[in-house]
């Protein structure tokens, strides 16, 4: 192997191991790209830390050394093969890659956000236009004693090495190890002397006395050396967490650290709009507040919740994730040359949980364990439903509803808006534009048709208005400094005040003012809005003012408030210097929506008595186990349609799965060809919601009947047919069994690179892929198909079948027509539809057999009353599972075990269709068992599919059914 100048000469590299190149699958695109290079005996020692293509640095690219097989893998490099001479160099040190931003307040930055010479502050360093940290070994923190052994793991103490930057820095922190599992391990960075704010929200920690970890923690231990500390996958060798990059700051309002990560294949991260579900390393500092920032995908900006949580997908395909614990303005920077990733926060302690997987579903299931496992919805909330802001009159939306009932388009949820109210006032409805409302809920009800209405935080305060006046006797609103109530602007045409849901007094004052509008209006769920918290006018004159300080001010202004137009932390907002039962508005800001969310659900239930639904504009890491989300006020444009995708696949990895944007878009007039487009990809939402803004056109769906009712209609009774399926899916996140319900086609096949950077196609479960069209004009789509069998949904037959890998695949996308495929190997469980899911509901199921490549599928059932409180924890339900497999050659067995059994739910249900997929033109002369003898079989030729009629098979006893082939 031959180097020159530091470099491999790639031409001369090509001729000498030939024989050890391998050039993986060319993508399905307009050029060749190289993608893939696999290095086989190649020595370790040269492995590199960055590449250079044409002597230029090459920001992309996966580096992994296969330690077992001896081998440099560099994938998703993405060359392009149209030119027949280029360098690739292997470049083992690279100042880029070991330089990281000095944390210089944005205050101090020009209008870009970028820092100039003068702003460069000391310590911090200026070369080659950069400024950036000093080395490790002249700015952080140094090992200030012997380790100290605790009870989950040890403790090093540390002191101050070098400068402070804002003259605040802690001179003695302490870094605590703690090795909970054998997967799980926690790095928290804290001050031993004074009590810092921590997030008051307790995480589930189980601690299992170690076994066989996955993973090595490296710390210095001689005194006076400079504090890092690493964590190694065991297995592999890949280093997952290494702060060596630059030393820590730990200064009373601001902690920095830095993390050397093993590979780009980073997901996560938000809550923020952004154009691809793998993450850009681009050096973009990316700030997370919970603010009221409407989506806006040419725009940085943090968006209403906060979930500093991420996933690493490395090299081999293993995966872990990492959650920065900390509720206080804070921001990341994904830089290019490294990779690594930079944090910056402005408050609390440095708390990071780090899970090791190895697949990126135990990931997840690892996050969720600790934060909470997602609520089960009620089955109705599975349902298509319909709203606006905007309706403005009790006729208009009534007009709504009739035509989507009108055209036969299935409905379960019918939503109310701000202007259903008296002035915008919560707990009200308007007596003239909405006379008699409350009979017209009664008689949707009677339909099946459930109503949501919404609720705002902001309660104003109004001559005669109870909500208020009952607010105020339980001293239940957030306060200024001085003790006054904060007063702010909302909807309302009176000044408002905000509740401080930390209080007991609070939630039960809270609770009461529910019960009360319940006994009015006979509501099914609550959608709770605006609570981040947002305020209008926030610092304008004759509007809340904020006096200067430094919690509003801070010395680092972080870049969540740099982008607004005052450049202060409480634009938009209330004050940081409000206080919230003792804490401050700077600490707890965010924690604002998760905090409304929970005593809101247990009001919601004590009035109805039901599970019902409640969902949040605001979230905070864990706020999945209480409700759901909407990704907010998205804009009717292409480019929001497609990313509305990556919000799915983004919020069931931060353990939010209810999720889901609003159909057609919320602001501005939609356009016919969008709004068919997304009604097909939102039949797919596990939310599935069309909902727009005042002043917009009207864009329910049946606007529209001969597009986007008709495609529309055909795409929700596809998904009204699998709703059996995808309520199962729940119960598995719910229980643990599975970590997503919406999951990357990286999450279930990590080892395949062509998975990691598909933004526009997911899965429900493990089983079931859509594949929309999210373009205009769109009539082809290029779909990407994993190893396996996979079964078009709407025919039966075979699409690809791949032993080896994947392949793209181009296939026709009329306007009425998205791809659907099932994997083989897999049984998923449907019914027969109907309008609404409360009548179906009692329609007889089918299953549906998706043959794997040796003959055998796999499914399971849940089956609750889909509406009760803690069926689950109550043993009230049935769960079941399928199996199908080749017995012998003139045999084939399909058995149901139930694993939970509640005669009471299941007695009169019964499958009564089996469809059979991939038989290879195998069809059974009779059927032996538990099934009805007046079964029926028919065989579609064209498609190898058989479908079995009438088999009326209980669902309430375990059944054994056996094919018999000539």
């Amino acid at each position: 192997m031959e180097e020159i100048d530091g470099k491999m000469n790639w031409n001369k590299l090509m001729m000498m191991m030939m024989e050890k190149l391998t050039v993986s699958r060319l993508q399905l695109r307009e050029k060749l790209e190289l993608d893939q290079i696999i290095l086989c005996n190649f020595p370790s020692t040269f492995t590199p830390v960055a590449l250079n293509f044409n002597g230029n640095l090459l920001r992309r690219g996966t580096i992994y050394f296969n330690r077992k097989d001896q081998c440099l893998e560099i994938s998703d490099l993405q060359i392009p093969l149209d030119t027949s001479d280029f360098e690739l160099a292997f470049v083992r040190d690279l100042k880029a890659a070991s330089s990281v931003e000095c944390p210089v307040s944005y205050l101090n930055r020009n209008d870009a956000g970028q820092i100039e010479q003068a702003a460069c502050l000391a310590p911090c360093v200026w070369e080659n236009n950069f400024c950036s940290l000093p080395s490790l070994e002249e700015y952080g923190y140094t090992v200030n004693g012997p380790q100290e052994q605790t009870e989950f793991g040890f403790r090093v103490p540390l002191a101050k090495l070098g400068s402070s930057i804002y003259g605040q820095s802690v001179q003695n922190v302490a870094v605590e190890i703690f090795q909970y599992t054998d997967q799980l391990l926690r790095v928290k960075i804290y001050d031993p002397n004074v009590d810092r704010y921590e997030v008051p929200i307790p995480l589930n920690l189980l601690s299992v006395p170690l076994s066989d970890p996955l993973y090595e923690v490296s710390v210095p231990t001689q005194v006076g050396d400079a504090f890092s500390v690493q964590i190694t996958r065991r297995s592999t060798g890949s280093v997952l967490f290494d702060t060596s990059l630059a030393g820590i700051t730990f200064e009373d309002k601001l902690l920095t650290l830095a993390s050397r990560l093993p590979s780009r294949n980073l997901y996560g991260l938000g809550e923020n709009q952004h154009s691809t579900f793998r993450r850009l390393f681009d050096d973009t500092t990316w700030p997370i507040f919970s603010r009221d920032e409407q989506p806006n995908t040419s725009k940085v900006a943090n968006l209403y919740g906060v979930h500093p949580h991420y996933v690493v997908i490395e090299g081999d395909g293993s995966a872990h994730g990492v959650l920065l614990y900390n509720s206080n303005a804070m921001e990341y920077q994904l830089q290019s040359a490294a990779p690594a990733i930079n944090w910056r926060t402005i408050g609390g302690v440095l708390d990071f949980y780090i899970m090791l997987g190895p697949h990126p579903e135990d990931v997840t299931k690892q996050y969720l364990s600790l934060v909470g496992s997602p609520f089960l919805p009620p089955y109705w909330g599975l349902g298509f439903q319909l709203s606006r802001w905007g309706y403005n009159d009790l006729d208009t939306l009534k007009a709504a509803i009739n035509r989507t009932l009108s055209c036969d388009f299935p409905l379960d949820v019918f939503y109310g808006d701000i202007d259903t109210m008296d002035q915008n006032a919560d707990f009200t409805y308007d007596p003239v534009n909405f006379a008699g409302f409350p009979e017209y809920i009664n008689e949707l009800k009677a339909l099946g048709i459930r109503y949501v209405p919404i609720v705002d935080p902001a309660i104003p305060d109004r001559q005669g208005y109870g909500p208020y006046a009952r607010g105020k006797t339980a001293d239940a609103f957030i306060k200024l400094a001085n003790g006054s109530t904060l007063m702010g602007n909302v909807w309302p045409p009176e000044p408002v005040s905000f509740p401080d849901f930390f209080k007991p007094e609070t939630q039960l004052w809270w609770a009461d003012e529910i019960v009360r509008y319940y006994e009015t209006i006979k509501f099914d769920g609550l959608w709770i809005d605006m609570n981040e918290p947002a305020n209008f006018e926030t610092n304008q004159p004759n509007f809340l003012n904020c006096e200067a300080n430094e919690w509003d001010d801070p010395p680092y202004l972080p870049k969540a408030a740099w982008i607004n137009p005052g450049k202060r932390m409480s634009d938009k907002t209330v004050c940081m210097t409000a206080t919230q039962s003792g804490y401050r508005q700077y600490d707890v800001h965010s924690l604002y929506g998760w905090s409304e969310t929970s005593p809101t659900l247990n009001a919601m239930q004590q009035a109805t008595g039901k599970r019902g639904l409640v969902f949040t504009r605001s979230s905070f890491v864990g706020s999945g186990a209480l409700g759901g989300h909407w990704t907010g006020d998205n804009i009717a444009a292409w480019d929001h349609l497609q990313s509305s995708i990556i919000g799915l696949l983004d919020f069931n990895m931060f353990g939010i799965p209810y999720v889901g944007s609003d159909i057609c878009g919320f602001s501005l007039d939609t356009e016919e060809e969008l709004c068919e487009r997304w009604q097909l990809l939102g039949a797919y939402y596990p939310f599935s919601r069309n909902h727009n803004s005042i002043g917009a056109i009207p864009q329910d769906p049946c606007i529209w009947p001969d597009t986007v009712g008709a495609s529309g209609r055909k795409a929700m009774q596809t998904r009204y047919n699998l709703v059996p399926y995808l309520y199962t899916l729940f119960y598995r996140v719910n229980t643990g069994i599975d970590g997503t319900v919406v999951r990357s086609l990286a999450w279930e096949f990590p080892a395949d690179p062509y998975t990691w950077d598909i933004n526009q196609q997911f899965l429900w479960g493990s089983s079931f892929m859509v594949s929309p069209a999210t373009s205009p004009g769109q009539l082809k789509t290029v779909v990407y198909f994993p190893q396996g069998i996979w079964y078009d949904w709407h025919l039966g037959n075979v699409e690809v079948d791949l032993s080896v890998a994947g392949t793209f695949k181009e296939l026709d996308t009329p306007h009425d027509y998205i791809p659907l495929h099932v994997r083989g190997e897999s049984i998923i469980c449907t019914q027969e539809i109907a309008s609404t899911l409360t009548e179906s509901r009692n329609y007889p199921f089918g299953l549906t057999i998706a043959i794997d490549a040796d003959g055998t599928a796999a499914g399971d059932l849940f089956w609750d009353d889909g509406e009760s409180i803690n069926t689950v924890n109550l043993g009230q339900y049935h769960y079941s599972t399928f199996s199908y497999q080749e017995v012998a050659i003139k045999y084939d067995a399909l058995t149901q075990t139930i694993v939970n059994d509640y005669q009471a739910l299941t007695g009169p249900l019964v499958i009564n269709t089996l469809t059979i997929l991939g038989n290879k033109g195998r069809v059974p002369i009779s059927i032996a068992g538990d099934i009805n003898p007046a079964y029926s079989i028919d065989y579609i030729q064209e498609n190898d599919k058989i479908v079995i009629s009438d088999a009326a098979i209980p669902l309430n006893s375990n059944f054994s059914l056996t094919f018999i082939y000539l």
